[in-house]
């Protein structure tokens, strides 16, 4: 990223989208109750261990920690499988997430054209969300600009 061209100010967006419009990491199968196991696992892919600091954990075997790595950290091109939304959904949720995991995620989500909408924590404040709008849906004609907010640049966004 050249942050020469970076704007001194951004703008925030409020949409207003039709109810039918589905919001990727925003449903009840994103927030499936997961085991402290899954749940350790997700944390530390999203921060970035590698698979071999994982496979230290105890109740975790190389296989299964393997076959995460393939789904998540890799650039994929094929249409995303229900179990593979559900345990994106996971790794979205991490408090952190590793940059080439999140651009994985994100490229496989804006091929797959499944949602218009993705849901994905603010870089600035971990505790609120954003919503990202994927332009190749063709339901994003029907999503609209409600109102515009000028906001100043924040260097975290950089990290």
């Amino acid at each position: 990223m050249d942050k020469s061209r970076i704007p001194p100010n951004f703008q925030l967006l409020g949409i207003e989208c039709p109810d039918r419009i589905e919001v990727f990491n925003d449903t009840a199968a994103s927030r499936l109750e997961l085991s402290q196991t899954e749940t350790t696992v997700l944390e530390q892919i999203a921060r970035g261990y590698s698979a071999n600091a994982i496979a230290a954990n105890p109740g975790v075997s190389r296989a299964t920690i393997d076959g995460y790595f393939r789904a998540f950290s890799s650039k994929r091109t094929s249409p995303l499988s229900r179990n593979d939304a559900q345990w994106i959904s996971g790794i979205m949720n991490a408090p952190s997430i590793a940059l080439d995991v999140s651009q994985a995620i994100g490229t496989a989500l804006l091929q797959d054209r499944r949602f218009p909408l993705i849901r994905v924590r603010s870089a600035v404040m971990p505790a609120a969300w954003n919503y990202l709008i994927n332009p190749l849906h063709p339901d994003c004609a029907d999503i609209a600009i409600a109102e515009t907010i000028e906001y100043p640049f924040d260097s975290r966004l950089l990290r």
